[in-house]
């Protein structure tokens, strides 16, 4: 596929899908065409595939599912491409500080309970000459020897 100087392939292929959507070739929650499926169509490279596609998910035309693909989203509103936020700041900046504060707690406390577990399961552990269960739930004694065997 040639582009003109002026638009790189990936931005072309991205106004070419959202034609498709917008003249109903693809509704909301149809399946896009793959990115292999891109290069072979186009004879692009795989970056320039995947870029077309991370293009229409960033303007919230296009979600994908992890091993499944890439759809159409039901809400095509937003079919245009949004506006830059200020340099510097993002508009989920606030919202992200603050899961990465509750992502820090949590590890915290998993580390927490690791260390619980642990000491929980050293404080289990038979003593020699106590009883144990075996995995098939039978009680195993220490073997006794009587008289001289």
């Amino acid at each position: 596929m040639r582009s003109t100087p002026e638009q790189p392939p990936y931005q072309k292929i991205a106004a070419e899908l959202r034609r498709s959507i917008r003249t109903g070739r693809y509704r909301p929650g149809d399946r896009l065409p793959s990115a292999r499926e891109l290069m072979e169509q186009h004879g692009i490279a795989n970056g320039t595939a995947q870029n077309a596609l991370n293009l229409l998910k960033q303007e919230g035309v296009a979600y994908s599912v992890h091993g499944r693909g890439s759809f159409v989203a039901q809400d095509l509103s937003r079919a245009e491409p949004p506006a830059l936020p200020a340099e510097g700041h993002h508009p989920c900046s606030g919202e992200l500080a603050a899961l990465t504060a509750q992502v820090g707690a949590l590890s915290a406390q998993v580390a927490e309970l690791c260390a619980l577990v642990t000491s929980l399961r050293a404080a289990e552990r038979p003593r020699n000459g106590d009883l144990e269960l075996s995995p098939r739930g039978a009680v195993e004694a220490p073997r006794l020897r009587y008289g001289g065997r």
